[in-house]
């Protein structure tokens, strides 16, 4: 037997009541290299609908991963996105082949007009691309707010012009 991937939007109650330990679990993993998410906020994000829960099993029916998509439309140009945003637990590598049954439900059943990963790990964008055929398109640079007593206070200002 092999691990599975399922849309948990399609299980019951007591199915997601069944597996939400492991879940759990799995976001752990998450939360602990991302401290700026929680595994609170990850449950609401898919209790919501705003995010996407997948979940691969193994072979045992164990939930071991946890991938969660994000459905976008840009409102200018009517494109449709479907985006990796999370995806923790065990066996990754094992498990990214099984990434192409979200492409395929992105693009029958969502019409997406790309996927895209985000990837924090150069190891992750390096099998992503290699694996499954994504290439880099934009490098994300971030600044985190200094904390108060670390601010520097603005030199000179700063005037519009009309």
């Amino acid at each position: 037997m092999t691990m599975t991937i399922e849309l948990t939007s399609n299980w019951s109650h007591d199915e997601m009541m069944s597996h939400a330990d492991e879940i759990t679990e799995c976001f752990q993993a998450y939360v602990s290299r991302f401290p700026d998410e929680t595994i609170d906020s990850m449950w609401r994000s898919v209790a919501s609908g705003e995010r996407i829960l997948w979940a691969v099993k193994d072979e045992t029916g164990k939930v071991i991963m946890a991938p969660i998509v994000e459905v976008n439309e840009n409102s200018a140009t009517g494109v449709r996105s479907v985006s990796f945003v999370e995806c923790s637990g065990s066996r990754m590598i094992e498990g990214l082949e099984l990434a192409r049954t979200i492409e395929d439900w992105a693009w029958n059943e969502i019409g997406a007009d790309h996927i895209t990963w985000w990837a924090a790990r150069p190891a992750l964008v390096r099998l992503v691309s290699q694996r499954l055929g994504y290439e880099p398109h934009v490098m994300l640079l971030r600044k985190k707010r200094p904390v108060e007593e670390d601010r520097v206070e603005p030199v000179g200002t700063c005037e519009a012009v009309a």
